[in-house]
């Protein structure tokens, strides 16, 4: 499943940055030139009109969206974001636009998990933070509580603490194997051999610091939101089961089992559960 979860994570982050020029620059990114000299010179007319037509559209869909959510027509804005993305991919501009849109629709339980998408590609944005606490607000959720410990965690991507890890780790091998070569050069220079040994270690903490940070950040992406009203959290996977309780919409939960079109859930506070399967959904998609 961890496996899983950084492969889907590593997807979702290389199209991410091909989607958010086309949220912020309003058109898609320009495809590879990957055919010969000759045939670049042969198709150069008909790949420019096709070009210009994708931009034209995409501009205009873009527009259409802002223009519906400007109006007040959030059910129509939201249905043109949602297009965007399905073609073009996941940005945080987009997903904090259609979370934007689902806020103001009322369905807080679809912008909480927007906006936790939209703060899974960009963790330390402002914008993303303040407007995913408003709607937890709204939605009478408590405030999230984060170990302190945490916070660096929570403004970095899983990415940046990988590589943060890798570096730190290569860094101390190679100054190991240095140390190793040149000990005898290092034999009476006791300073140096001191500073080298501590710059070691110091990258060895570093780098374990960094790998339990990721590991966090990559068990936390196991977590799903609830959108329905009041999801009845049920004894066992049927409809006529016995509810137990229910939970509330906007709420995070983590899905420990599927079984058909249920989800087993365990909520924050203690509280685990069968719900249906539409009424949960993952802040990182299947």
């Amino acid at each position: 499943m961890l496996r899983a979860a950084i492969g889907v994570l590593l997807a979702l982050v290389l199209g991410a940055s091909a989607a958010s020029a086309a949220a912020r620059t309003r058109h898609p990114a320009p495809p590879e030139a990957t055919a010969a000299p000759v045939a670049v010179a042969t198709a150069a007319v008909a790949t420019i009109a096709a070009g210009s037509n994708a931009e034209a559209t995409a501009a205009e869909r873009f527009a259409s969206a802002n223009a519906a959510f400007a109006a007040g027509r959030y059910d129509e804005s939201i249905a043109g974001f949602r297009a965007i993305i399905a073609e073009s991919g996941y940005s945080p501009a987009l997903l904090f636009d259609l979370g934007n849109a689902y806020f103001r629709s009322g369905r807080l339980g679809e912008a909480i998990l927007w906006y936790e998408r939209a703060r899974l590609l960009a963790p330390g944005d402002p914008d993303v933070q303040a407007n995913l606490r408003q709607a937890r607000r709204a939605a009478n959720l408590p405030p999230e509580e984060e170990p302190h410990w945490l916070r660096f965690a929570a403004a970095a991507s899983v990415n940046s603490l990988a590589i943060l890890a890798s570096g730190a780790l290569v860094f101390a091998a190679a100054a190991a194997i240095a140390a190793r070569i040149g000990r005898a050069a290092l034999r009476d220079r006791s300073g140096l051999r001191r500073g080298l040994t501590s710059a070691i270690a110091a990258c060895f903490v570093v780098a374990v610091g960094a790998a339990l940070l990721c590991a966090t950040r990559l068990r936390d992406l196991e977590r799903a939101v609830v959108l329905g009203p009041e999801a009845a959290l049920l004894v066992a996977p049927y409809d006529a089961a016995t509810a137990s309780g229910s939970l509330d919409p906007g709420e995070i939960v983590v899905i420990d089992q599927r079984h058909q079109e249920y989800a087993l859930v365990r909520s924050a506070g203690g509280r685990s559960g069968w719900v249906r399967g539409s009424e949960v959904e993952r802040i990182l998609p299947d």
